[in-house]
């Protein structure tokens, strides 16, 4: 159906991600599965899939280092020859605490990879998308960013940012070709 279209899904070994990926892959997509510590899992996936005889690879980056990220895109596009989706899904979520008891190295490792990881990868994809004219790229937020969870602060407000930046940018891209969207499980 969709055959020489590519995807990266971050955060893909396992979760939404792998589930996304298996979907893409059935509908013949070229896949590719970024990791940060999940190799077994990753390895798994894409070896699940090609042994079905879906075109796919995995790659190792962790979102919150953009020279890991730029050179994750650089391989997808030198294997694929495009990147035509990404699925911005990797992202820090478990952890408990209170506003009051979060600590502030918390705080920033959530940001660094909830928004500036999406920051990082978006921009590694976008531009040969705005060159070619085509492209799509699907934030994976949070009805946390909706409503906000108590205990769960600095996870909400992370994916609240993700809601904002998916707006925004949707609306200075979608006259070049790249349709900006935003899902909130």
């Amino acid at each position: 159906m969709f055959k020489n279209k590519t995807v990266l899904i971050t955060g893909a070994s396992k979760g939404i991600g792998a589930a996304t990926a298996i979907l893409f892959a059935q509908k013949g997509y070229n896949v590719v599965i970024n990791y940060n510590n999940s190799y077994e899992s990753a390895s798994l996936l894409a070896r699940s899939l090609a042994s079905n005889g879906y075109s796919v690879m995995t790659q190792k980056a962790n979102v919150a280092n953009k020279l890991e990220v730029d050179l994750m895109v650089k391989e997808t596009l030198y294997k694929f020859g495009s990147l035509d989706i990404l699925v911005n899904n990797a992202a820090l979520w478990r952890c408990w605490n209170s506003f009051i008891d979060t600590p502030v190295d918390e705080w920033k490792k959530f940001l660094d990879i909830n928004v500036m990881g999406v920051v990082y990868v978006t921009k590694a994809v976008l531009p040969d998308m705005v060159e070619k004219n085509y492209g799509r790229i699907i934030n994976v937020a949070s009805v946390a960013g909706v409503y906000g969870n108590a205990n769960m602060v600095h996870y909400s407000a992370t994916k609240g940012a993700l809601i904002a930046m998916t707006k925004a940018l949707a609306k200075e891209v979608t006259d070049k070709g790249v349709l900006v969207n935003c899902v909130s499980p």
